[in-house]
């Protein structure tokens, strides 16, 4: 037969309906919207005779043995019902056991709905049989009623509307030490529980009710109801009572059972359950609270941390938890705790509480409703964010702060995200294009023509996500007035907290003038370029290399220079020196010059020459042989 779960493996809810659900002595199941049995109960299982393999997913009226062919169009009947979402009550019909017994049984069926359809239903069923039995002695003769009465291991009384006892079956004896002769004229309520009284009352004045009507309606009514309750036995102990009610003529049967080591057995795994509950929660780092009704009944250690409020102090009848709550939330707060009133679960939330000593302490509340003690609860888990949000904080000033860099920036500065959309665009870049920042974040690359040469820009990037390149590359923008721009700009990748690429970030320099500066440059022409500094030959130098050609760089430069500022695999450099340095070339001699030039030529037809300082040549050798040489090379070039 199934067992109820572990209390530690689901919820403290869930695990009282599953041991509820098991140990009733009431038959039920559930059927699935076809009228399959999905689930049924160990009671149902002991009923039918068959194993649970063989009930389940079974067409109910197909079982064999168990419901009468005359009786099937009835309970397809109320199977319709609950379909359409209807509540049957106190169907009564028979059902037989794999054995052939037929008993007599109460109905009652649930659908259960989600969604406002119809996923199942749930049957109970009650075995009748016995208290129908008795019913029927008890017409038929008083001392057939008697010998059922005595004979029986039920506790069995009859009592009048006050409550006042008129009979008892001997088994009150062996249960709770009374003879029937000890009770008989005396009242059950004096028995009963202090705790348990009003609920009885309230049921008796029902009883009392109904026996009114029948006096006009001269009809009996068919009233059956389970209740528990505890009793005084004759030794001062308690013992728990499980009792059906029923009327019959002017006086009410109970039918009960002794619970009191189920309820033990019960009340200890919840013990046991707080207990864990209450170790947990002591060791968390979190706040965790319960609230019922308003009150707050449990508090773990950290919430006196925290806030200050000894536990004492929390359960007092007098405290109030919404003067824990800033006053900018008490609105929320009250708002949700209401839905919570009304049966609802609520999400998360973020706000704030404050402390004893008024510090103001930023939260996130996790609440779920529990049953606890009998009654609906909160459980509330609150973990302490405040430090998160300063860092928040603090992020978004540093990314203000960033922003207010970036935008102060003389360079051109422009990023794209892992779809090349765009992601940033400084004030320097729109004062270059005449876009406004607004009008480019988030597009893509390739939606408009500001970039005139996205296709080689695309490449660029590729190459900067495979780490092949980390030389600048030439971005030529178009205007907004239609202007043409050149921007000399330094790639790189933009990694997350994660390390991984996000995308890509340019930073560069408006040399549109500079090239202007230096006019059109023709292939197999040369040019001088007088300056004070090497500065605007060596830009233009680079820029040619980046538009696909190889170079050759001849300079007095400082070796360290040349290999931080240089695409090495693009350049070739001949230092002018006497001097061999690591591992650079060196010339010294003019004619050495010539043939150096001559073979990098010829190795290399789509080149771009830079000879770098011939003032240093003048001061070696005579002014003729300088510009004789300078001529054998242009004669090379053409």
């Amino acid at each position: 037969m199934p067992k109820p779960q572990n209390p530690r493996d689901i919820s403290k809810d869930e695990y009282l309906k599953e041991l509820f659900f098991q140990n009733t002595s009431d038959l039920m199941l559930f059927l699935d919207t076809l009228g399959r049995i999905t689930k049924i109960n160990n009671a149902g299982i002991a009923f039918s005779g068959f194993k649970e393999e063989e009930i389940i997913g079974k067409l109910f009226w197909t079982m064999p043995g168990v419901f009468s062919k005359k009786n099937i169009p009835k309970y397809l009947s109320v199977f319709k019902n609950s379909l359409r979402g209807k509540i049957v009550k106190n169907f009564q019909s028979n059902l037989s056991e794999k054995s052939g017994r037929t008993h007599a049984m109460n109905f009652s069926t649930f659908p259960i709905i989600e969604n406002k359809k119809v996923k199942s239903i749930l049957v109970i069923a009650k075995d009748i049989t016995h208290e129908l039995e008795i019913a029927e002695a008890l017409q038929k003769t008083k001392d057939l009623y008697r010998l059922i009465m005595e004979n029986t291991s039920d506790l069995i009384a009859t009592l009048k509307f006050d409550s006042t006892y008129t009979y008892l079956s001997p088994s009150h004896k062996k249960i709770i030490g009374y003879s029937a002769k000890d009770l008989i004229g005396k009242r059950g309520f004096d028995f009963v529980h202090p705790d348990d009284k009003k609920r009885l009352l309230t049921l008796l004045r029902k009883y009392i009710s109904i026996s009114g009507k029948k006096i006009f309606t001269k009809k009996d009514s068919d009233i059956s109801e389970n209740i528990e309750y505890r009793v005084k036995k004759k030794d001062g102990t308690w013992r728990y009572l499980s009792s059906t009610v029923n009327m019959i003529g002017d006086e009410i049967l109970l039918v009960s059972k002794d619970i009191t080591e189920s309820k033990r057995k019960t009340e200890e795994t919840l013990r046991e359950s707080e207990e864990k509950f209450r170790n947990l929660a002591e060791k968390s780092p979190n706040m965790i609270f319960i609230n019922k009704k308003g009150k707050i009944i449990y508090a773990n250690k950290i919430c006196e941390e925290i806030l200050g409020f000894k536990r004492e102090e929390f359960y007092a009848s007098d405290f109030d938890f919404l003067k824990l709550i800033a006053p900018e939330y008490r609105d929320l707060v009250k708002k949700y705790f209401k839905r919570h009133l009304s049966g609802k679960e609520n999400p998360s939330f973020e706000y704030a509480l404050i402390s004893k000593k008024g510090q103001r302490i930023e939260v996130l509340l996790t609440s779920k409703l529990i049953h606890f003690a009998g009654e609906n609860a909160i459980l509330g888990i609150v973990t302490d964010i405040t430090d998160r949000k300063r860092n928040e904080e603090k992020t978004r000033n540093l990314k203000d702060h960033l922003q207010i860099i970036i935008n102060s920036a003389s360079e051109f500065i422009v990023s794209f995200d892992l779809n090349n959309k765009i992601s940033e665009w400084n004030k320097t870049a729109e004062n270059i294009t005449g876009y406004k920042k607004s009008e480019i974040i988030g597009r893509p690359l390739t939606s408009f023509d500001i970039f005139e040469n996205s296709e080689s820009l695309h490449d660029y990037q590729k190459q900067l996500y495979n780490n092949k390149s980390s030389s600048f590359t030439e971005l030529i923008l178009k205007s907004k007035s239609g202007s043409k721009r050149v921007v000399r700009a330094y790639g790189s990748i933009m990694s997350g907290d994660d390390g991984n690429a996000i995308g890509t970030l340019f930073i560069g320099t408006d040399i549109t003038k500079d090239i202007e500066m230096h006019g059109k440059l023709l292939i197999g022409n040369s040019y001088i370029i007088i300056d004070k500094n090497n500065i605007s030959a060596f830009n233009l130098f680079m820029d040619l290399i980046l538009i696909d050609l190889q170079g050759l760089l001849i300079t007095r430069d400082n070796p360290n220079t040349i290999e931080n500022n240089l695409d090495l695999l693009k350049v070739k450099t001949i230092l002018l020196s006497q001097e061999k340095v690591k591992e650079f070339e060196n010339v010294f001699d003019l004619d050495d010059l010539k043939m150096k030039i001559k073979e990098f030529i010829k190795k290399v037809p789509k080149s771009v020459i830079l000879l770098d300082r011939i003032d240093y040549l003048l001061t070696i050798f005579s002014f003729d042989e300088v510009i004789k040489c300078l001529y054998n090379i242009l004669e090379l070039l053409e």
